[in-house]
Order: C-alpha cells, then sequence, then structure tokens
C-alpha cells in the first residue's frame, strides 16, 4: 500500500508538472502570436493555474498587490503629468537646436534625447510625444523618415538601463532580487553599466549602421514636406486652396475639403482636393492597443470624435492605398491621412492612445508651459528621484506619494490619471507573477537548476551569464520583454544561488537581454509604432537590431561582472 501511495505520489507531481508546463508553453504561444491581448493570456494562464489546483486563490492574486503594480501604476501617473503641463513637448520641441543640418548628427541627438525622455517616461509614451517632432525636423533637412525613425526606436530601448525606473523588466528584476533576501536594485544601480551600452550603441548606428536603413519615403530636399507630397502619397494628385460658394453644401463649417473622403460624397473630380484656407493635412499612425484597432471609421463615427476627416489609408509595410475607408476595420500600423481646422488637428496631441502625429507640413506653435503646474511637476518628479536614489522611502511608497502630489497640484487631472496608466501592462505583471510560484511549487525550477548544476557550463559563470542572456533576448523578440523578466528572473537567480554566485549580475543581465527588443518589430509596442511611418519591412529590424542585439549582450558580459560580482 505504501508503495501504490508513493507511486500515486509522484504520479501527481509529474501531472502538476507536465500541466504548468503546458500552460506556460501556451501562454508563450498565445504571446507570441499577438493575436490576443497580453493582458488576456496572462489572465488565462492564472485562471488555469488555479483551477488547475496548481495553485490557492489567494496565492494567485498575490500579484496584484505586489508593491511592484503600485510602481508601475505610479510611473505612469507621473509620465502623465509630465506631459500634460507641456514639459514633455516643450522639451522635445528645443531638440532642433541641437540636431545640426545632417543625417548622422539628426540620427545621435534624435536617439539620445530618446534615451534620455525614456529614463524616466514609458518608452511608448516617449517615441508618441518625439515622432512628430523628429519627423518633421527630418523633413525640414531633406532626410527621409525611414532613416531616422527606427534609430530613433532603439534609442527608446537603449535608455532603459539609465535608470531603475526607465522600464518594467528593471523593477521585476530588483522585486527578485529583493525576494532573495539581497538589497533591492537603487535608482542609479544601472546608470554605469547603461551609459557605455547607449553610447556603443549611438556609435554603431550613427557610424556602422545607417547603411542598413532604407531610403524609402524621401522628402524633398532641405523645404518642409507640403501639402502636395503627402496628399499625392495617397493616390490625390492636384491639390487646390479654393473658397466654395457662399451657400454650403459640406457638412461642417463654412469651409470644407471637397475630397473623395472616407464620410463624405465627392463634389469635385475625383483625386482632385480642394481645402479651405484654415484646413491642414496631418498624417497619423493607429498603435497598438488603440481603441480604434478593429474598428470601422463609421463605427467610431471618426469625424464627430476626432474633428477631421479621414482622406486616405496606407497599409503595410509596402503601404498599399486602402480603396474602402468607410467600412475597413482599422489596423495597427496603419497610416491615415486627415484633414481639418488646423485648431481641432492640434488637438490630436492629447490624443495619443488612439492615434500618434507623425508628421504634419507646417510645424505646430512653440508648445507653451502651464507654468505653474509644469513647475511644479518638475520639483514632484525631481524629489522623487532623490527619495530613491538615496534610499529614503521604497520605491512604491516614493513614486505613489509623487503620483498623488501631481494630482492634487492639478497637474494632472484624476480622470486623465486613470486614462494614462497602461492597464495591460498593470494586468501582465500581476497575473504573471504567480507563474514563477507556480514553477517552483511543481519542481520545474529545481529540476532546471539541478540539470544547469551537473552540466560543465556551472563551473563557467561568464558563460553561464552569457547563455542566460542569450535566451532571455531571444524570448525577449517575440514576446513582451516584461513578460519574458517576470519568467525568467526567478530561475535565473535561483540558478544562480544553487550554483553558490550572487544573483545580482545574473538577474541585472536578465534586465538588459530582456529591453535588448531590437531584432523584431513585434518584439515592443515601440518598434510597431515605427514601422509604417518608416516604411520598415522585418529585415530592416534584423539587419539593423541584431548587430545591435549581440553588442548589447557582449558589451553586459564584460561589464556586469566588473559590477556585480559573482
Amino acid at each position: 500500500m505504501a508503495g501504490a501511495a508513493a507511486s500515486w505520489q509522484i504520479g501527481l507531481v509529474n501531472f502538476d508538472l507536465a500541466y504548468t508546463l503546458g500552460v506556460l508553453v501556451l501562454a508563450i504561444v498565445l504571446f507570441a502570436s499577438d493575436r490576443f491581448r497580453l493582458d488576456l493570456v496572462a489572465l488565462l494562464s492564472l485562471l488555469a493555474l488555479v483551477l488547475g489546483g496548481i495553485l490557492p486563490f489567494d496565492e494567485a492574486v498575490a500579484g496584484f498587490s505586489s508593491p511592484l503594480v503600485l510602481t508601475v501604476v505610479g510611473l505612469f501617473v507621473i509620465g502623465a503629468g509630465l506631459t500634460e503641463t507641456g514639459v514633455a513637448d516643450w522639451l522635445g520641441a528645443r531638440l532642433g537646436r541641437m540636431a545640426g543640418g545632417g543625417e548622422a548628427r539628426l540620427v545621435a541627438v534624435s536617439m539620445l534625447a530618446t534615451a534620455l525622455f525614456s529614463a524616466f517616461m514609458s518608452s511608448t509614451g516617449t517615441v508618441a510625444i518625439l515622432m512628430p517632432v523628429v519627423g518633421r525636423m527630418a523633413q525640414q533637412r531633406g532626410v527621409p523618415l525611414s532613416r531616422v525613425l527606427l534609430p530613433m526606436a532603439f534609442g527608446a530601448h537603449l535608455g532603459s538601463l539609465l535608470t531603475l525606473i526607465a522600464t518594467p523588466p528593471n523593477l521585476v528584476v530588483s522585486e527578485v532580487l529583493a525576494s532573495t533576501g539581497r538589497e533591492p536594485l537603487r535608482f542609479f544601480s544601472l546608470t554605469p553599466l547603461g551609459i557605455p551600452i547607449l553610447l556603443l550603441g549611438v556609435g554603431y548606428v550613427v557610424f556602422f549602421g545607417r547603411k542598413h536603413l532604407p531610403e524609402s519615403g524621401a522628402a524633398p530636399a532641405k523645404r518642409p514636406l507640403g501639402y502636395e507630397e503627402i496628399a499625392r502619397e495617397y493616390g490625390i494628385e492636384n491639390l487646390t486652396m479654393l473658397r466654395p460658394p457662399p451657400v454650403s453644401l459640406f457638412p461642417f463649417g463654412p469651409f470644407a475639403p471637397a475630397i473623395p473622403a472616407a464620410d463624405q460624397r465627392p463634389v469635385y473630380e475625383p483625386g482632385r482636393l480642394v481645402m479651405a484656407p484654415d484646413d491642414e493635412l496631418v498624417e497619423v499612425v493607429v498603435p497598438r492597443r488603440s481603441m480604434l484597432e478593429g474598428k470601422t471609421l463609421r463605427e467610431v463615427r471618426f469625424r464627430d470624435r476626432y474633428r477631421a476627416t479621414v482622406l486616405g489609408i496606407r497599409r503595410g509595410t509596402r503601404q498599399k492605398l486602402v480603396p474602402e475607408l468607410l467600412d475597413e476595420p482599422l489596423q495597427v500600423g496603419d497610416l491615415l491621412l486627415l484633414c481639418g481646422n488646423k485648431r481641432h488637428l492640434r488637438n490630436l496631441r492629447d490624443m495619443r492612445q488612439d492615434l500618434v502625429v507623425v508628421a504634419a507640413p507646417e510645424p505646430p506653435p512653440d508648445p507653451r508651459l502651464r507654468r505653474g503646474p509644469a513647475a511644479q511637476a518638475l520639483f514632484i518628479t525631481l524629489a522623487m528621484l532623490v527619495v530613491m536614489a538615496f534610499g529614503w522611502l521604497p520605491h512604491a511608497l516614493a513614486v505613489t506619494t509623487a503620483a498623488v502630489a501631481l494630482v492634487l497640484v492639478n497637474a494632472v487631472r484624476p480622470a486623465d490619471a486613470y486614462r494614462a496608466v497602461n492597464w495591460e501592462s498593470v494586468v501582465l505583471i500581476a497575473a504573471m507573477l504567480p507563474m514563477g510560484a507556480a514553477l517552483e511549487r511543481t519542481g520545474a525550477t529545481a529540476i532546471l537548476v539541478s540539470a544547469i548544476e551537473t552540466s560543465s557550463a556551472a563551473q563557467l559563470p561568464h558563460l553561464m551569464l552569457g547563455l542566460t542572456m542569450l535566451a532571455t533576448s531571444l524570448f525577449g523578440q517575440v514576446i513582451s520583454n516584461t513578460a519574458t523578466a517576470i519568467l525568467v528572473a526567478p530561475t535565473a537567480a535561483r540558478m544562480a544561488m544553487a550554483m553558490g554566485l550572487s544573483p545580482e549580475p545574473f538577474l541585472v543581465g536578465v534586465a538588459v537581454a530582456a529591453s535588448s527588443a531590437f531584432a523584431t518589430p513585434v518584439a515592443s509596442p515601440v518598434n510597431t509604432l515605427v514601422v509604417g511611418p518608416g516604411g520598415y519591412r522585418f529585415r530592416d529590424f534584423v539587419r539593423l537590431g541584431l548587430p545591435l542585439n549581440l553588442m548589447a549582450i557582449v558589451v553586459a558580459s564584460i561589464l556586469v561582472p566588473l559590477l556585480f560580482p559573482f
């Protein structure tokens, strides 16, 4: 009887192990497919672990009370405060003075500025703010957008190691490090590693990598991109500024574009665009997780919502024109040509979650700061950074206090604070954190660590560090870098301690590799955001990003053991 009971017990353990690994593999496949929202996949995985009896319910939902989740929420609110008060736009508009007149300097300044912004704000939000600024500078210098937007996106990733709050994977590995009984990472712990990687990355792109960038989408040399050039790309050959008759037949305002648009019939000859004096053309892109994704212009009542008319849609890496505008479901990366009153179109800056402005023919007026709230937002943010740098308060408490303070001083309204939070990322983190506990409970982590311990590679910590980063980087090219860090970091820490080594170098290596999202367009929402405007193909990311990816791993393999000894 005892033998039978033991056999049943072993069989149960094996079933739990196989079940947990099956849930993990399925989650990774769904993450990589990008057919479902990341938070939905994470919640499904969490439910599968609970319903399968792997984790008790209270342990499974413990991730939602994690200080890490509170920290991430607070950082989104702080980023919104800097954006709503005009600080981010005002700083972005100052880039033109440093960009010079050549392509190389423009690329370098764009990458460094994006890296600096993303050290304190969401990388996706940073790119959304700076894309129209960088795009306008490129057009004024006759530089194709394809030559600057991808380096700018990579600059956002390279800035992820400048501070602890630059990206969620940094916070994840710090949390895992604290769970092992070690001191968590401090605010600038990663900075000595991040600065060399940033400078080497920028140097590589500026002096060597630019030859791998496509030349498509060249703007007329040394002058702003005009209405005619933008319209022609959408199949509109003739552009004229006219004043309609006194009795207007158009659906809004005394003057309106008489064009074959998505929500009004053509009045003039098809292919000819007639604009009112106060009208402007703006090109926008649909970002990931926009509320427009999968919906038609008719469904969302586009013109009523955004006070603009859609003249054309371009889609895909070849940027084909979409003929049926009104009832065509929009896709992530779609480029839309909008026409509307200048005053209304400027409000698109406040709708970056739905539409990101790529370029406008005429530069908008110099962004004005809300001086009082802007000064308060800067003071509160700097105070938070000082508190975190010296470790005077736990990170979650410091960030939450700063976020609440920004709301209290009206730097960001409560409703806007809630809208600024990327709840997909928050739920993803909270729902995936228990996966580590499930792998530990079922013995999956112990089996992997035991296999590593008995291998010859265990005697070569530098090799193990390099292999850990390589594996993490491979995961990070197909699934979220946050999910990658959550899945890999606990195992890396356990592996290091089983070999009698410090967990710090391995966890820092995971942070580096998880954020090295250079080689595929699906590795990060930042990459996806620039695909359409830059006209990039998958191979462009591989040609420019793969060497950068390998360089980051090699440099980190050398520097990490020096800064965080084994």
